[in-house]
């Protein structure tokens, strides 16, 4: 990719970072681990800090790696959707097909009708228990063990008299 040509808007910003010395961009890569831990949790003792850095820095680039297939995972079963919709429309046209063309004037037109809108309520329920399961999950699962988050509240007892009242 030739980075001179590269513009953001009326910006031409490929000029702008083509200039940058290659071994002024490897400096300031380094630079930045250096900080990284160096300065990573500034009230731990200075020998603890190096090595919480590197830990952080592993817990980064897996975070990059587990999100990234987090969205792959999602942009699957968009695309599985989509096929077995696609799937179900071949089916339900194979019942007026004769000889290679759609008869629509077949009496089989009901039955292909009931089948497409049987078919795509099915792949409509599917992506709605998607809708929300998905989410939660990410909620739950990523956004919590991200903030780390510990929780808290009472436990819930049912049917239990607490201070003599039901």
């Amino acid at each position: 990719m030739d980075m001179g040509r590269f513009r953001l808007g009326i910006l031409p910003l490929g000029r702008l970072c083509a200039s940058v010395p290659l071994p002024a961009v490897y400096g300031l890569m380094v630079a930045g681990v250096v900080l990284l831990l160096l300065f990573n949790n500034i009230d731990s003792p200075a020998w603890v800090r190096p090595l919480r850095g590197l830990w952080e820095l592993y817990q980064y680039a897996s975070g990059l790696i587990s999100n990234g297939l987090s969205y792959l995972r999602l942009f699957a079963l968009g695309l599985a959707g989509g096929l077995l919709a696609a799937s179900f429309n071949n089916i339900a046209l194979m019942f007026i097909t004769e000889n290679g063309v759609v008869n629509p004037l077949s009496w089989k037109i009901i039955f292909t009708v009931l089948l497409v809108v049987a078919s795509h309520a099915l792949v409509l329920g599917l992506s709605v228990i998607g809708a929300f399961a998905h989410p939660l999950r990410l909620t739950f699962v990523e956004f919590y063990g991200a903030v780390q988050f510990k929780g808290g509240g009472k436990p819930f007892r049912p049917f239990t008299i607490t201070n003599g009242k039901p």
